[in-house]
């Protein structure tokens, strides 16, 4: 993709490091949406535990 490269070309860590980071977890991302599949039902009930309701 074009953003990549530019990223990859530019001297900007920050984003090289942002890209890394999203290249890691592409797996994660992309199971998102052919899965359907979430934790926010139990996040959401950290959450509440955590702060209050």
């Amino acid at each position: 993709m074009e953003w990549e490269k530019e990223v990859l070309n530019s001297s900007l860590e920050p984003f090289q490091e942002l890209h890394q980071t999203i290249y890691n977890w592409l797996p994660e991302i992309f199971n998102r949406f052919t899965c359907r599949i979430s934790n926010a039902k139990t996040d959401s009930i950290g959450f509440r535990q955590k702060f209050g309701p």
